[in-house]
């Protein structure tokens, strides 16, 4: 209960739902679960989520209390390796720290850098704007960024932008489930590399 403490909803609400022994919900699906009985022929887009100071501080008034980055990634890395055979899988993180610890420990499956830059304010600067996301991508050596769709289906122009730098460009986000947006997102995306139109569909 200790732990729960640290928590934005028992700050702000005095109590949390998913307390051991009163849950709201069935238990979660581990990575090891869904890389055994997933049917093969899936493609995964496994993204990684990690607690970013400014989110924890600002946004959810929480003790940045996080696990060591390294460990967590390590640990996720393992799971994959044991669990995967041929699988299409790639690896995306709104984290710049994680897609650098992800890029430098494996080089078998490809990393893309999300950004929210054109939705909402950002207070990392590599995700700023588009051009700190390429250019951070491009020192680390990432396969390329992932934006918004909003900002993609009014300006098509950045996913060319994004290509002539020698990245992959894909979208996430709202429009995507809209038959004109994913439409203008998948015509324009899928010139680069097949494996980014599921992305772009299965989100």
């Amino acid at each position: 209960m200790a732990r729960i403490k640290h928590t934005f909803d028992y700050n702000s609400r005095g109590c949390k739902g998913n307390t051991r022994g009163d849950s709201i919900h069935e238990t979660y699906v581990t990575l090891e679960q869904l890389l055994r009985e997933a049917p093969a022929n899936i493609a995964l887009n496994i993204e990684i989520k990690y607690p970013m100071l400014s989110e924890a501080v600002d946004d959810w008034k929480m003790d940045p209390f996080f696990i060591e980055v390294n460990f967590f990634t390590d640990t996720i890395l393992l799971c994959l390796s044991k669990h995967l055979s041929n699988r299409a899988v790639l690896l995306s993180s709104f984290s710049p720290e994680i897609c650098i610890l992800l890029a430098r420990k494996q080089s078998r499956w490809p990393v893309l850098f999300v950004t929210d830059s054109g939705n909402s304010q950002q207070t990392d600067v590599r995700a700023a704007n588009l051009q700190e996301a390429m250019s951070f991508a491009k020192k680390w050596e990432l396969d390329g960024v992932v934006m918004a769709s909003e900002p993609v289906v009014r300006a098509p122009q950045l996913v060319e932008f994004v290509k002539g730098q020698g990245m992959v460009c894909a979208t996430y986000g709202g429009l995507n489930d809209e038959f004109e947006g994913a439409t203008v997102s998948v015509v324009l995306v899928s010139k680069k590399d097949s494996w980014v139109v599921l992305l772009i569909c299965c989100m």
